[in-house]
């Protein structure tokens, strides 16, 4: 900016020496087009400078310690007028370690809506918060710089490195067995904060979603087949029921999180029932959306947990029902589902979730 300062002062020193010595009109239409045609630039550039906002969000919502991780910073430009220059200060922190780091970067060609990625140090463990402590645009000449209110963060989690937990083969008896305990509960340890983060991503709507054209109907047999993979005992039959609508469905959606959501269904039925029972999935169209329902033949759920499931609350009880269930609400709710848990009057537990949209049929596409 400061060159372009200078170089402003010797075009109106220029202007004023002109009609110094050469007084005229031309020379009074030059200096006054000097004096104005910076008032004019930030005219035209600050309707573009009050409208624009700013966006953070992280690449992965989560990274193992050492891999790449960046946090994508996007500028907002909808009136579309130019803006010559975007200067950005933001501010790391990785709560664990109290490690910090302040980045200044500068992006030319804001009038497009400018776009730029930070690489984030994942070099130790935690949770890494990344904000934005000060904004300023500025107009079309560079001339001014004006600040602008910034407000939000972004994080992401550093996670350890899973260690590969071999059991020594020095190992016997009851040592083999202690070993292979350790090991399951680390893994479900790992796997528990993973839930933690995810339902917390959801819930404070951190989540970026990768929405995409996709085959629900594709979703609930993959599903189902990899279920069915890792039951050898056959105690745990998975029907599936899809109706002829819902095979022609499309849905836009993140199909990450909806298969994760199937999972979490699946594995709820079984996991509470290890005695055995039948797990049903239907996947039915009613109008524009679709309606999933995933139910099994096994003991259903308590009085007191149907309550806390349908007033959206996700506690984990003394039966286990909580973070899993939790992420198959809030995943519902992401992409405009509706979930009811109940229990079926010849026994067994049923979870249904309504309104999952926009959709639309091969070859039209049906507006939300």
């Amino acid at each position: 900016m400061l060159h372009r300062r200078v170089a402003y002062a010797a075009a109106l020193a220029a202007a004023l020496l002109f009609q110094i010595f050469f007084k005229g009109w031309f020379s009074a239409f030059l200096l006054a087009l000097v004096v104005i045609f910076p008032v004019l630039a930030l005219a035209l550039s600050l309707p573009a400078i009050l409208s624009c906002a700013l966006e953070l969000s992280p690449c992965v919502p989560a990274v193992e310690r050492g891999g790449a991780a960046r946090f994508q910073v996007r500028l907002r430009n909808p009136a579309g007028l130019p803006l010559s220059l975007l200067r950005v200060r933001l501010s790391y922190v990785n709560q664990l370690t109290g490690q910090t780091e302040t980045l200044r970067r500068e992006v030319r060609g804001a009038s497009r809506g400018a776009a730029f990625s930070l690489d984030a140090d994942t070099a130790h463990c935690g949770r890494l918060v990344c904000t934005v402590t000060r904004l300023s645009i500025c107009d079309l000449l560079g001339l001014c710089s004006l600040p602008r209110p910034v407000s939000g963060q972004a994080e992401l989690l550093v996670l350890p490195v899973p260690a590969s937990l071999e059991i020594p083969p020095e190992l016997t008896g009851e040592q083999r067995r202690r070993a292979g305990l350790i090991r399951e509960k680390g893994e479900q340890l790992r796997g528990l904060i993973s839930d933690l983060n995810l339902t917390n991503r959801l819930e404070y709507a951190m989540q970026p979603l990768k929405r995409e054209w996709l085959a629900p109907a594709a979703l609930v047999r993959e599903a189902a087949a990899n279920f069915l993979n890792e039951d050898p005992d056959g105690l745990h039959p998975v029907e599936v029921s899809i109706s002829p609508e819902a095979e022609k469905t499309r849905l836009l959606g993140d199909r990450q999180l909806l298969s994760r959501m199937l999972e979490n269904l699946i594995r709820n039925s079984v996991r509470h029932n290890p005695q055995g029972c039948a797990v049903q999935v239907v996947l039915s169209r009613r109008g524009r959306c679709l309606r999933l329902a995933v139910s099994d033949t096994g003991r259903g759920f308590l009085r007191e947990q149907l309550k806390r499931l349908n007033r959206g609350e996700g506690t984990q009880d003394e039966s286990g029902h909580g973070l899993g269930l939790r992420i198959v609400r809030d995943v519902a709710r992401a992409h405009g589902g509706r979930v009811r848990f109940d229990n079926l009057p010849e026994g067994g537990g049923r979870c249904v979730i309504d309104g999952l949209h926009p959709t639309r049929r091969a070859g039209r596409k049906i507006s939300s």
